[in-house]
C-alpha cells in the first residue's frame, strides 16, 4: 500500500496485489492477486480526505484487452516503492515492485511502471523492454534493450552462454556494439535439452554417465552407431562451470584468521563432560574440508567427472568404469578464462519476501525479508539502472611504444587500463 499521483498530481491510496481468502489454516483456498485498487485522497478543501470509493486500476498496457490483472505473476509480502522525480533520474515517477511469495515460492522478478505517463506501462528487468539510463544534465537519456537482457545467471537457459566479438569492421565514431555468437550450436542445445540438461547450473552439474554418453560411450547393448557423438562437450561443460562459479555468491565457512585460532569450544552446562568427537569447534562438526583432497585411485574414480584428468586412474586402458568399462580420458581442457572476462552477471538480490522497499537517496533499497520457510535475510541491495559511460581522456599517439590508456567514467572505478 502506497500514495501514488496521478498525470494531473491528483493523490491516490493503492493497493497492490496481496493475499485473500482463508487465513485461518482451516483447509480453506488461499487466493493470491496480482490486481490494483485505488481510492482518491483528493481533498474538497473543506474536509479531510475519506477514501470509501475503491476502482480497480486497469492494466495499462494498450494490449492487454482492458484486463485489470496485472502482467506479473500473483503473489504477497512483496516490496513496493515510488521513485519520485529528480533532476538526477530525468524528472520521471517511477513505481517498482520487486519479490515477495506466492504459494510458498519466493519470486526474484522486478518490475517498473512510469505512473505519470499514459502511453508506459510495467516492464520487467533483464529484459528488452526494460529501461536503462545513461548520461547525466543535458546528456541524461533513457532507452529500451537494455544489455542487462543479456546478462547470465547459473540459472540461466544455455542460449545464454556467448562469446563477445569485435565488429569486423568498426567505424570512427559509428560506436558499434560488440556482436554476441552462441557457445554452443542449436544442435547441441536441442540434445542437452533432450537429457533433461536446459540451464548453465545443470550442465556445470552434469553427471559422470551423462559426460561419457554424450562424449560417445555407453552401455555394451547400446550399438556404437546409436551413441551420442558430442565429443568436446568438457571444453563447453568446462565454461558453464566457470560462468556458475563466477555468478555465484561465495560465503566463506572461516571469519578471517580462524583457521589459526584455537578452537573454541561452545559451552554447555550441566551432564557429564563431553566426548572428544562430539564436540563443535565454531559450531562444526569437524574441519575435515581443510585437508588436501584424496589422490588414491578409489577415491578420484568415485568422484570423477568424465572431463577432469587424473593420471592416477589412467591405467593400461583408461579408467575402468562400471558398466560401460574402459574409457579414455580427456588429456586437454580449453581454457574459459578469456571468454569469462566478456560475461556480465545478473547481481540481484534473489527470492524473497515480506522485505522492505524504500526510497533512499534517490536509490530504491532492499532490505532484509525471508528467503524461505525458518530462513530470513539481513543485507541490504540498491537498484541501479544507469549504464556506466566511459571515454578515453589519453591514449599512445601513432608509433608510440607507450602501453597506457587513461579513460574517464560517470561511475567511480578504476580509471587507468594497461594495453598493448
Amino acid at each position: 500500500m502506497l500514495v501514488v499521483s496521478n498525470a494531473q498530481n491528483e493523490p491516490y491510496l493503492w493497493v497492490i496485489a496481496g493475499r485473500g481468502g482463508d487465513n485461518t489454516e482451516n483447509g480453506d483456498p488461499m487466493v493470491y492477486y496480482n490486481d490494483i485498487w485505488e481510492a482518491s485522497l483528493k481533498s474538497d478543501g473543506t474536509n479531510p480526505p475519506n477514501p470509501i470509493t475503491w476502482t480497480r486500476v486497469k492494466n495499462p498496457n494498450p494490449n492487454n484487452g482492458g484486463l485489470y490483472e496485472m502482467p506479473w505473476q500473483s503473489r504477497t509480502g512483496h516490496g513496493v516503492a515510488l521513485e519520485v522525480a529528480t533532476v538526477a533520474n530525468g524528472e520521471i515517477t517511477t513505481l517498482v515492485l520487486y519479490g515477495g511469495e506466492y504459494n510458498g515460492t519466493y519470486l526474484d522478478d522486478v518490475w517498473t511502471w512510469r505512473v505519470k505517463d499514459p502511453n508506459e506501462y510495467w516492464r520487467q528487468d533483464y529484459t528488452a523492454q526494460a529501461y536503462f539510463s545513461s548520461g547525466a544534465g543535458g546528456s541524461f537519456n533513457t532507452s529500451s534493450n537494455s544489455p542487462s537482457m543479456h546478462f547470465v545467471t547459473p540459472d540461466s537457459p544455455l542460449s545464454y552462454l556467448q562469446r563477445y566479438w569485435l565488429p569486423p569492421n568498426p567505424k570512427k565514431g559509428r560506436g558499434d556494439t560488440l556482436s554476441r555468437r552462441l557457445i554452443l550450436s542449436a544442435d547441441n542445445i536441442a540434445l542437452l535439452e533432450s537429457l533433461g540438461i536446459s540451464t548453465i547450473r545443470q550442465f556445470a552439474n552434469i553427471d559422470l554417465y551423462t559426460v561419457l554418453k554424450l562424449r560417445g560411450f555407453d552401455y555394451p547393448s547400446v550399438p556404437k552407431n546409436q551413441r551420442l557423438k558430442f565429443y568436446d562437450i568438457c571444453d563447453f561443460r568446462a565454461f558453464a562451470i566457470g560462468v556458475v562459479d563466477k555468478c555465484s555468491l561465495h560465503v566463506p565457512n572461516l571469519f578471517d584468521g580462524e583457521k589459526n585460532q584455537p578452537r573454541n569450544v561452545r559451552p554447555v552446562f550441566g551432564g557429564p563432560p563431553p566426548v572428544k568427537d562430539t564436540i563443535a569447534w565454531h559450531g562444526q562438526s569437524d574441519y575435515n574440508y581443510l585437508l588436501p583432497p584424496s589422490t588414491d585411485e578409489e577415491s578420484l574414480l568415485s568422484t570423477w567427472d568424465g572431463c577432469t584428468y587424473h593420471p592416477e586412474i589412467q591405467g593400461q586402458f583408461g579408467p575402468d568404469i562400471n558398466g560401460i568399462g574402459y574409457v579414455d580420458q580427456v588429456m586437454t581442457i580449453q581454457d574459459p578464462s578469456m571468454d569469462l572476462q566478456e560475461i556480465f552477471c545478473r547481481q540481484n538480490p534473489g527470492g524473497r519476501a515480506y522485505h522492505n522497499l524504500v526510497l533512499f537517496q534517490e536509490s530504491i533499497y532492499a532490505i532484509g525479508g525471508k528467503k524461505s520457510t525458518g530462513q530470513y535475510y539481513a543485507d541490504a541491495w540498491y537498484r541501479d539502472s544507469k549504464i556506466p559511460k566511459a571515454v578515453f581522456t589519453k591514449k599512445p599517439l601513432a608509433r608510440d611504444y607507450s602501453p597506457f590508456f587513461k579513460f574517464a567514467s560517470d561511475k567511480s572505478g578504476d580509471h587507468t587500463s594497461k594495453h598493448r
